[in-house]
């Protein structure tokens, strides 16, 4: 008959496997683990972490529920869960999720970011700005969180400081693409299109398939009154599967 040190064993293979990207495994030795221990956390836990890697966001959920209904001082539950109502497009929900997080673990910096991130996508980005200042008084070397923070300031039109922001997080992780492509997005607004070349070309330097960097350059080049660079630009673009550059091309009937 199964016993404890059996669900562990399947536990410790499906954290084995989760380790190595197989998600549909992980989750077959998870749920052995609480077929055999129907009260073992952990195990709903990385199974609702695997879930999220899978995309089934409804599924993550369901485990973090069960995990919390357990536990209900299971913090990281309560997070997970946040982030997954965060990619269905629940903020609202993203905001109670995390806020009960941080009730029980006031240092949780992943969970005062999540809130930020919601907060600017329901258009608050004061309330988002200072998540973000909570969440960097906690883990000050996240660049992650400098660059969410760079996006709130640029909503607020407050370019000096998101400029300020994606300048941080790149020096924390110089490869950090993204945050060349906000950066470049942000001189873009102020009109200054040749820096914002100079980071869309930062990016593609680290990312050479960044299809959305071609298309940016694309754009700022048309802005600019350069047609010619901006065609070549678009044709990089739709040739990685840029959307928006192939619609352009096709437009002007132009091949890529």
């Amino acid at each position: 008959m199964p016993n404890a040190n059996d669900a562990k064993d399947y536990f410790n293979r499906g954290i084995a496997y989760h380790g190595k990207g197989n998600y549909d495994k992980a989750i077959k030795m998870f749920e052995k683990a609480v077929s055999i221990k129907p009260e073992y956390v952990p195990a709903y836990s990385i199974m609702g972490l695997a879930y999220d890697k899978k995309g089934n966001y409804d599924k993550t959920i369901e485990m973090c529920k069960r995990a919390v209904s357990i536990d209900p001082k299971l913090a990281e539950g309560y997070n997970l869960m946040g982030g997954a109502y965060y990619k269905k497009g629940n903020y609202d929900k993203t905001i109670e999720m995390c806020k009960r997080a941080v009730s029980i673990k006031p240092d949780y910096a992943a969970a005062y970011s999540f809130m930020g991130i919601a907060y600017d996508e329901k258009g608050n980005p004061d309330k988002a700005i200072k998540m973000f200042k909570k969440a960097l008084s906690i883990n000050p070397k996240d660049a992650i969180i400098y660059k969410s923070m760079g996006i709130a300031y640029d909503k607020k039109e407050n370019y000096k400081k998101a400029i300020k922001m994606f300048e941080k997080a790149v020096s924390i992780n110089p490869e950090f693409v993204e945050a060349y492509i906000n950066m470049g997005a942000t001189y873009v607004h102020k009109g200054n299109y040749k820096k914002a070349i100079k980071m869309f070309e930062k990016a593609v330097s680290i990312k050479p398939e960044y299809a959305e960097a071609y298309s940016l350059m694309g754009i700022v080049y048309d802005e600019k009154g350069n047609p010619d660079k901006a065609i070549k630009m678009y044709k990089k673009a739709a040739r990685l599967g840029n959307k928006f550059s192939q619609k352009y091309l096709k437009k002007q009937g132009i091949d890529w």
